[in-house]
């Protein structure tokens, strides 16, 4: 593993020792070294007292008495109260559990630390027991260890600042009568009443620091009592004049009209690690032992009280990961960050992501570690450009503490990020794993004694003259094959590259098709000839992945039991059905797992003995000239190819075996996946994306409501639809949707199960849902709302019967239920960020707001304002368009869809609701993407869409006066009077103003009872309200009347207080007769 430092961490100067030096005297706030000068200040301490007393033994000196032999390092702590609490807790957060079998127990041991025994004991119990040798170890108060110690030089105060355990031992005297006037030691030693035959009776438990304390003051005609109890009250009883005793936070002492005097503090104390001096020269270990406990103190010590951050960028959940950590006993009961949104408390309020917003330059933020660098995406790409960005700042500032970036991965080009910021120095770890052998193609085929059978669809065709002609060679199946590109170009294989028994003519395959023969071969070779272990094999897809498990489930060898432990893992796989993975299987049975790159790193599982790597994976690449997303599929780097490698030799030595040559590996390969620029046309698509959204204007400006999405960090499309869910009154159902687009689906599609996943999507719109007021044919063809819907079914179970309940309606749906608790902490993040920008409000009580299952039903309350439409699918719909918007297609006909200005036919994704609609109410919908797979295009997740919404949020107007038409975004056409469309036009720029008002005066709220935002609303309803699938040119008569202020765009004529009443005559044919090109919407102005 490589960690990588940027230049300004090498800045800090490393602090020297010195042996005049206070021994425990803290490191400047700006000192950073790997190993803290206060941890090694303490570990240099030890070693010279060990060392001194080593030398006064050589030099002659009687040697101390010899311990008793015993291999345990003995550590002892506090057996009851806040003390002993304390103790265990902390140790806990260093890692280090107490784990006792039975409370009432006095020995328990530590598994972090195998040689190590914890005992309770009295807290002065264990100082006597550390002088006596009992005891190595011990946590105690400095008040216990002075009183008891007395000073003795056996005793060495290891860490001195445990952070618990504050108090001090002070004198307190009565607050009336004749001390009434008496505030200082001075003053209490003057009084002239102390004599001989009348001393300054103390009550105290401390025998030994009393008595000293007031001998240093002078203060000499003292007597002291001891007393166990509640010292407090000996002044009222008259037994005492004052009490010396520990004070903490002084309200005991206010309760018993007692008060501290000044100087009368004896002793600042808090919870202290001491260690025998002798114990560490004699007891073998003793030393190794405090120099752990130390580095784990001084680590927790030092992050203590910071904030922790911790962003999954990818890979399994929280509560995947939590279930994983508690199955495995050596690791059960750690407590590690939970993924979730992150909450920051300031002056007793709750605000999420407040470093984000109030804090741009993160001066709150002392260190950031990026874990697994080498994963390129679009999210960590910007992370590293921030963070470049924020060094390069802050080294130009020299008021701020300068941020520490470390950057982590087992298989990155550390030269190349070193590079990238500036050169900084790179520290290499070697890595625990056990070695794993490679056996690349050449060598399979030896070992397996493959031979390409001459009708075999991967066989290289005789026919074919040279290698360009191989592409177009027709084959049934059209499947990849990696057995010719495996040899990398094969007329560049050189004779060292092959065994000797190699003949090509055997060998040689269509570079176009598996060959899975070979693949099940070499996986029915591995379960005969070696030992116990299971099996991954790396392949591209899902496809690949079912079939290379039908020929597997096919075969003699792994009939009968052995077919349960065939398992397949990618993304789509029921997490109740991943669990079996971490299992280990029946002796005799061996574990095969075929999976995606999912395996690769985001989790391991620790029997793999040997891993089959096909060399390929999939990517998602985006087009920007096409504005089309594809899975590809490509050969993977050097990195990749290790990575996978190394997932054999967890525990104990593995083999990888790669279906490429070595010459592939070796020299065709790319090392790493490179840093790189976005190119031209995709900054120019983003760009022009902002345009069409309305985030931005002109000389890319900031437009209103592109000031309220930079605030919000989601992708752009899912922030207005965000916003515009709070502004017109339906937010708890876009919440949903907005997480779910953010996230993924909730469906899983287990193998041969995918016709009931559609019965089930059906039927989950069937029934009516207490979140929608109606539900017809129209409204379920929508994937969005029947996101919102399982979500929202879902968690009324959750609710009413519990989390088991909830789990198993999930499974009888096909949800996962581990998705719809992240939805559900989206929709608390996603909510919460629309109330810091003062949109919405969250509950009065603070317990309420910072309660994450309240918040939850809070924005799902409908009888709050953002929710006033939430029932209404028709406007949830239109806030989907205008969220999605410009992703519009229309002419839909036998499931096919012209996008935009395109003539490439696209059909609707297989997993949609709508794929096998048969008509549909309208001939638009929205899409969250386009992606290509097998060359055809797909739209996924689409939701069907009125006239009226495209009109209201569907892009650019522009009207054509003379044709009666308008245009919607430059290539959607509809037939329109020119009045209606200037109508429309006006309702747009009045939401425009709306959105700047909003950014003015963020805390003003009641939008969503604003009258235009009302009008659009009872419009959107109203036209929906119509069966126009059987209207047949029928009319209808709607009246809205819109009051407010105006501004025409062309004009620029600001019309104020003038109360517009208009009547709309809507002359609608039947939507079968709806032309592919020019749509027919016509609306007449009286």
């Amino acid at each position: 593993m490589s960690i990588l430092l940027p230049a300004n961490l090498q800045q800090c100067p490393s602090p020297s020792f010195s042996p005049s030096a206070p021994l425990f005297s803290p490191s400047p706030s700006t000192a950073f070294s790997f190993f803290d000068s206060r941890l090694r200040r303490r570990l240099r301490l030890v070693t010279s007292c060990v060392a001194s007393v080593q030398s006064t033994v050589s030099n002659g000196s009687p040697p101390a008495p010899v311990f008793v032999e015993r291999e345990q390092i003995r550590l002892g702590l506090p057996s009851k109260g806040r003390m002993a609490a304390d103790s265990i807790e902390l140790l806990k957060d260093c890692q280090l559990f107490v784990k006792q079998v039975n409370p009432r127990q006095y020995v328990a041991q530590i598994p972090q630390l195998p040689n190590t025994e914890v005992w309770f004991q009295r807290p002065k119990d264990i100082v006597r027991k550390l002088l006596s040798g009992d005891l190595d170890l011990g946590i105690v108060g400095l008040d216990t260890l002075s009183e008891y110690g007395q000073e003795n030089e056996d005793l060495i105060i290891v860490h001195e600042a445990l952070n618990f355990g504050d108090c001090h031992l002070s004198i307190a005297i009565p607050n009336y009568g004749t001390y009434e006037n008496i505030n200082s030691l001075k003053e209490l030693a003057e009084m002239p009443q102390w004599s001989e035959e009348r001393p300054l009776r103390v009550a105290t438990g401390f025998t030994y620091l009393g008595p000293k304390f007031m001998e240093e003051n002078g203060i000499k005609h003292v007597t002291f009592s001891t007393a166990d109890g509640a010292l407090e009250a000996a002044p009222a009883m008259g037994i005492a004049d004052c009490i010396l005793d520990l004070v903490s936070s002084g309200t005991t002492l206010k309760e018993n009209n007692l008060k501290e005097i000044e100087g009368g503090v004896v002793l600042e104390s808090q919870a202290a690690l001491v260690a025998s001096r002798r114990a560490l020269t004699e007891r073998k270990g003793a030393l190794n032992t405090v120099h752990e406990i130390l580095e784990r103190l001084e680590a927790h010590l030092k992050a203590d009280g910071q904030f922790t951050v911790v962003a999954n960028m990818r890979g399994n959940s929280a509560q995947e990961v939590a279930e994983r950590v508690l199955s495995q006993p050596s690791l059960s009961g750690l407590q590690g960050p939970t993924i979730s949104p992150v909450y920051c408390k300031q002056d007793g309020k709750v605000s999420i992501d407040y470093y984000a917003i109030g804090d741009k330059t993160l001066k709150a933020v002392t260190h950031i570690i990026v874990d697994e660098v080498h994963e390129r995406s679009l999210k960590s790409d910007f992370l590293l450009i921030i963070l470049k960005r924020l060094i390069e700042k802050q080294a130009c500032d020299n008021s701020s503490p300068k941020l520490k970036v470390i950057l982590m991965s087992a298989t990155v080009d550390a030269s190349l990020f070193s590079r990238y910021f500036g050169q900084c120095p790179v520290l290499t770890a070697q890595g625990r794993t056990h070695p794993v052998t490679y056996h690349f193609l050449e060598e399979i085929y030896v070992k397996t004694r493959y031979l390409l059978a001459p009708d075999s669809p991967a066989v290289l065709r005789s026919d074919t003259s040279n290698k360009d002609e191989l592409g177009s060679v027709k084959v049934r199946g059209r499947k990849k094959n990696f057995m010719f590109a495996g040899w990398g170009d094969n007329y560049l294989v050189t004779d060292d590259c092959l065994n000797s028994t190699y003949v090509s003519s055997n060998y040689e395959s269509y570079k176009d098709i598996i060959d899975y023969e070979l693949l099940e071969e070499l996986i029915c070779h591995i379960d005969a000839s070696y030992e116990e272990g299971a099996i991954l094999i790396f392949l591209p897809g899902m496809p690949e992945i079912n079939m290379l498990l039908n020929r597997l489930v096919a075969s003699h060898r792994f009939r009968g039991p052995a077919t349960d432990w065939l398992l397949p893992l990618h993304s789509s796989v029921a997490h109740t059905e991943q669990k079996k993975v971490f299992m280990r299987p029946p002796k005799g049975i061996r574990k095969v797992i075929i999976a995606t790159n999912i395996a690769e790193t985001s989790i391991t599982i620790d029997d793999v003995v040997y891993v089959i790597d096909s060399g390929k994976h999939k990517e998602n690449r985006y087009n920007p000239q096409k504005k089309l997303s594809s899975m590809v599929e490509d050969w993977i780097s050097k990195a990749n190819a290790r990575q996978r490698a190394g997932r054999a030799g967890r525990v104990k030595p593995g083999l990888c075996f790669s279906l490429y040559t070595r010459h592939r590996f070796e020299k065709l390969m790319r090392p790493y996946q490179a840093l790189e620029p976005p190119s031209e046309g995709a900054i120019n698509s983003a760009v022009s994306l902002l345009h069409k959204v309305g985030a931005i204007e002109g000389d890319e400006e900031l437009t209103p409501l592109g000031h309220h999405l930079a605030k919000l960090p989601v992708d752009v499309l899912i922030g207005k639809m965000l916003l515009y869910g709070a502004i017109f009154g339906c937010l708890s159902p876009i919440l949903s949707i907005a997480a779910f687009l953010s996230h993924k689906s909730p469906f899983l599609y287990p193998q041969y199960e995918k016709q009931n996943v559609d019965r089930v999507k059906l039927a989950l719109l069937s029934d009516k849902p207490e979140s929608l007021s109606s539900v017809n044919n129209n409204d379920r063809q929508s994937d969005h709302l029947l996101m919102m819907v399982s979500y929202k079914k879902w968690v009324k179970i959750l609710h009413e019967e519990g989390i088991q309940a909830a789990e198993r309606f999930g499974d009888s749906k096909f949800m996962s239920s581990s998705v719809m608790r992240t939805i559900s902490d989206l929709r608390i993040e996603f909510g919460s960020l629309l109330a810091d920008i003062g949109l919405i409000n969250l509950p009065k009580s603070k317990t309420e707001a910072r309660r994450k299952e309240n918040l939850d039903v809070w924005f799902s309350d409908r009888t709050q304002p953002f929710n006033m439409y939430s029932q209404e699918p028709e406007v949830v719909k239109a806030i989907l368009c205008a969220g999605l918007c410009p992703n519009i297609a229309e002419g839909l006909v036998n499931r096919l869809a012209k996008p935009e200005k395109q003539t490439q036919e696209v059909h609707i994704h297989p997993t949609s609701i709508n794929k096998n609609c048969k008509a549909f109410q309208y001939p638009f919908l929205v899409f969250l993407d386009k992606v290509e797979s097998k060359k055809v295009v797909y739209l996924r997740d689409t939701t069907i869409v009125s006239p009226f919404s495209i009109l209201l949020f569907g892009g650019s107007v522009d009207v054509h006066h003379q044709s009666g038409s308008v245009t919607i975004d430059g290539w959607l056409k509809l037939a329109a009077p020119a009045q209606t469309a200037v109508l429309f036009k006006e309702l747009r720029l009045t939401l425009h103003s709306i959105l700047k008002d909003l950014i003015q005066n963020p805390e003003k709220s009641g939008i969503v009872h604003n009258e235009v935002v009302k009008s659009m609303v009872h419009l959107l309803i109203e036209e929906d309200s119509v069966n126009y699938l059987n209207m047949n040119s029928s009319r209808t008569r709607c009246r809205h009347e819109l009051e407010g202020n105006y501004k025409e765009k062309d004009d620029e004529i600001v019309k104020k207080g003038l109360k517009h009443q208009y009547t709309f005559d809507c002359v609608l044919t039947n939507w079968t007769e709806f032309s592919l090109l020019d749509g027919f919407c016509s609306i007449d102005v009286v």
